[in-house]
C-alpha cells in the first residue's frame, strides 16, 4: 500500500533538467495572479513577526515575497506553453510534438516544487486548471494522505475515466498491488477491469497476469479469473506457486460450471490445458520426493517431513549425491557434458523451480540407475514409496505422455527433437548385444517372446499403447528415426549452449559452463548415436517389430475381451506396416465410446 509521504524522485524523465528557452516576446498572454496559499490572518501574523513587510528592508520579507511569486510565475509559464503549443499545432509545425514533450516534463517539476514551500494549495489549483492528472494523484498522496480516499473520489467524479487510468498507473508503477485492487468506489471496478485487460494485452506475462484474477473474482467473473490463473500457473517459475495458481483455476472453473451461461472459446481452451499443467506439477513433486528419499536413505538419515533445504552447502552436496545415485559411472564417463546438464536439472528440481517439457524429458530419460525405494526401510510412507517406484518404472512412457500434453505450445522442431531423445534413450536402455547372443540360432517363438517381454522397450511400448493410449504413430519412432544427428544444431546451439553462456546465473537457475560446452555436448550426443547404431546392427529393428507386434496383440485383446482378435494376429503376421495401419488404426467411434466409459 502507499504509505510514504515524501515526494517521489522518479517523476522526471532523464533529460528534463535542461533549462527552458525564452518564448517569443510577441506572444500575447494574460497573467492571472493566484491568491497566496495562506489566509489573510496568517499573512498579518507573518508580517508582525518579520517586523516589516518591505522586501527592501527585511531579507525574510524578500524571501516570502519571492515564494509568493512562484505560483503566478508557474501559471505564466504554463500559459505560455499552452498558447505556443496551440499556435504550432494550428499551423502544422513539425516541432509541436517536441514542445509538448518539454511541457509535460516541466509541468510536474514546477508544481511539485511548490509543496515544500508551503504552497500545496497553489499546486492543487494549477494541476486542476491544466489537468495534470499524474501530478494531481501525486499531490493527493504526498500532501493529504489522510483524506486521500475522499479526494480521489472527488477527482474521479470530476475528471472521469482519464483520472482513474492515471491513478491505476500510479499504483502499477509503484507495485502497490493491494491499493490498486482495493477500489473504494464501485465506479472504479469496471475501469480497473479494462485497465488490467489492456495491461495484460500489452504484457501477457507481466504482473497483471499474476494478480488480475483477484479483481475478476471480486466482480464474479470466474471464467476470466480461471483463464488468468491457468496462464499465471503455467508461467510461474516456482512449482509450489504454479500448483497453487492452477488449483485455484480449477476451483474457478468449478464456479463457472455452477453458474448459468456459456463459456467462450478461450475459457474452454484454458480448461482443457489445466489438467495437463497440473500433471506436470505433480510429476516434478514426485521427482523431488524420489530424489529426496534416495539421498536420505543413502545417508541413513532419520525420517523428516521437511528435510529439503535450499541454497546452502548441505543442499548443494545433496544435489550432487542425487545426480550420482541415479546414474551409473559408465554414463558419467561416456557423456560428461550431458551429465552436467542433468545435474543442473536435478538442482532446479530440488529447489522447486519449474521445468519446461524438454527439460522434464531430459530429467526423466537420462538417469540409468534408478534404485527402487523399499517402504519398509525408507524414510517415507508406503504410499509415497509406491508412487516414487511407479514414477521410476514408467519414467520413459511418462516422458512421452508429458510431451504429448505440452505439444500444443511447442514448435515442431522442439517436439521432434524431444521425441527422438525419448525413444533413443529407450532403445539404449537394453543390452541388445547380450539379447542377440541369448537368442542366437533357432529359438522357439515362445522363448523369443518371453525374452523380449523382459526388455525395457516392451514395458515402455506396453505402457504407452495400452495404459496411456497414446496415438500411434504420432508419438512413436522406429530405431532408424531416433538419431540426434539431424537435430544436433538445435539441441546444442539453440537449446542448451545459450543457457550456459551467460557469466552469471539467470532466473532459471542455470550456472555458466566453460566455452567448450558446445563441442562436449556434440560429442556426447555422438556417443548416443554410436550406441544406437550398434544396437541396430545387433538386430534392434527386428526386435522392435516383434515387440510392437506382441504389444499390439495384447492391445487388441484388451479392446475386444469378448472376441479375441484371431484375425488381428494373422494381420500382424503380414509385417510391421500392418501393425501400424490395421491393429493400431482402430475405429474412431469405438475409441470415443471407450473413452466415455473410461471417463
Amino acid at each position: 500500500r502507499i504509505s510514504a509521504t515524501t515526494l517521489p524522485s522518479d517523476e522526471d524523465p532523464g533529460d528534463a533538467n535542461r533549462s527552458l528557452s525564452i518564448f517569443d516576446a510577441a506572444v500575447s498572454i494574460s497573467h492571472p495572479c493566484l491568491p497566496d496559499a495562506a489566509d489573510t490572518h496568517s499573512n498579518e501574523e507573518a508580517r508582525m513577526r518579520l517586523g516589516s513587510d518591505d522586501p527592501y528592508v527585511s531579507s525574510l520579507a524578500l524571501l516570502r515575497e519571492t515564494i509568493d511569486q512562484i505560483g503566478p510565475l508557474a501559471n505564466l509559464c504554463f500559459r505560455a506553453f499552452v498558447d505556443r503549443i496551440t499556435l504550432l499545432q494550428a499551423t502544422g509545425a513539425s516541432d509541436a510534438a517536441e514542445l509538448v514533450r518539454r511541457y509535460d516534463a516541466a509541468r510536474p517539476r514546477y508544481l511539485l516544487c511548490l509543496v515544500p514551500l508551503a504552497r500545496a494549495s497553489v499546486a492543487y489549483r494549477l494541476a486542476e486548471e491544466y489537468q495534470d492528472l499524474a501530478t494531481l494523484v501525486t499531490l493527493v498522496f504526498t500532501t493529504d494522505s489522510g483524506n486521500a480516499v475522499m479526494q480521489l473520489r472527488r477527482y474521479s467524479e470530476r475528471f472521469g475515466r482519464p483520472f482513474a487510468d492515471t491513478l491505476f498507473a500510479y499504483y502499477d508503477k509503484r507495485q502497490a498491488w493491494a491499493s490498486l485492487l482495493d477500489t473504494q468506489d464501485a465506479s472504479f471496478d469496471a475501469w480497473l477491469k479494462e485497465y488490467i485487460d489492456q495491461r495484460m494485452a500489452a504484457d501477457p506475462h507481466g504482473p497483471m497476469a499474476q494478480i488480475g484474477w483477484i479483481h475478476d473474482v471480486k466482480m464474479d467473473d470466474f471464467g476470466a479469473a480461471a483463464a488468468k490463473l491457468a496462464r499465471a500457473g503455467r508461467d510461474s517459475l516456482d512449482v509450489d506457486q504454479a500448483r497453487t495458481m492452477l488449483s485455484l483455476s480449477k476451483l474457478a472453473f468449478h464456479a463457472v460450471e455452477c453458474q448459468e451461461g456459456s463459456r467462450d472459446a478461450d475459457i474452454d481452451e484454458a480448461h482443457a490445458r489445466l489438467e495437463d499443467a497440473l500433471e506436470m506439477c505433480q510429476v516434478q513433486e514426485n521427482l523431488v520426493q524420489y530424489l529426496t528419499t534416495v539421498v536420505r536413505d543413502s545417508r541413513g538419515h532419520a525420517p523428516e517431513l521437511t528435510w529439503r533445504r535450499r541454497d546452502d552447502v548441505s543442499d548443494k552436496k545433496a544435489v550432487l549425491d542425487a545426480a550420482m545415485l541415479t546414474t551409473t559411472p559408465e554414463t558419467r564417463h561416456d557423456r560428461p557434458a550431458l551429465y552436467i546438464v542433468y545435474n543442473e536439472l536435478v538442482r532446479c528440481i530440488w529447489n522447486g523451480r519449474t521445468l519446461s517439457a524438454e527439460d522434464l524429458v531430459d530429467a526423466l530419460t537420462f538417469p540409468d540407475s534408478t534404485p527402487a525405494i523399499d517402504s519398509a526401510s525408507a524414510s517415507c510412507s508406503a504410499e509415497d514409496a509406491e508412487q516414487c517406484n511407479a514414477l521410476v518404472r514408467e519414467r520413459c512412457s511418462l516422458a512421452v505422455d508429458i510431451l504429448s500434453r505440452a505439444s500444443i505450445g511447442l514448435p515442431e522442431q522442439t517436439r521432434e527433437a524431444a521425441l527422438k531423445t525419448i525413444w533413443r534413450r529407450v532403445f539404449l536402455s537394453d543390452d541388445w548385444p547380450a539379447i542377440r547372443k541369448r537368442l542366437g540360432g533357432n529359438v522357439p517363438d515362445s522363448e523369443l517372446r518371453a525374452e523380449l517381454e523382459q526388455t525395457h522397450l516392451h514395458a515402455v511400448l506396453e505402457n504407452c499403447l495400452i495404459t496411456r493410449e497414446l496415438a500411434h504413430p504420432d508419438w512413436y519412432l522406429l530405431p532408424a528415426d531416433a538419431f540426434a544427428a539431424d537435430d544436433l544444431d538445435y539441441l546444442v546451439s539453440t537449446r542448451l549452449e545459450p543457457r550456459f553462456a551467460s557469466g552469471s546465473e539467470d532466473g532459471s537457475g542455470w550456472k555458466p559452463l566453460s566455452t567448450t560446452t558446445a563441442s562436449a555436448l556434440q560429442k556426447d550426443y555422438g556417443v548416443e548415436d554410436s550406441r544406437l547404431r550398434a544396437a541396430i546392427d545387433c538386430g534392434l529393428d527386428n526386435y522392435y517389430t516383434e515387440i510392437m507386434r506382441t504389444v499390439s496383440d495384447q492391445m487388441s485383446r484388451c479392446r475386444s475381451p469378448a472376441h479375441p482378435a484371431d484375425g488381428a494376429a494373422s494381420d500382424m503376421d503380414a509385417g510391421s506396416s500392418s501393425v501400424g495401419t490395421e491393429v493400431l488404426g482402430y475405429d474412431e467411434d469405438e475409441d470415443d465410446e471407450m473413452q466415455m466409459e473410461s471417463d
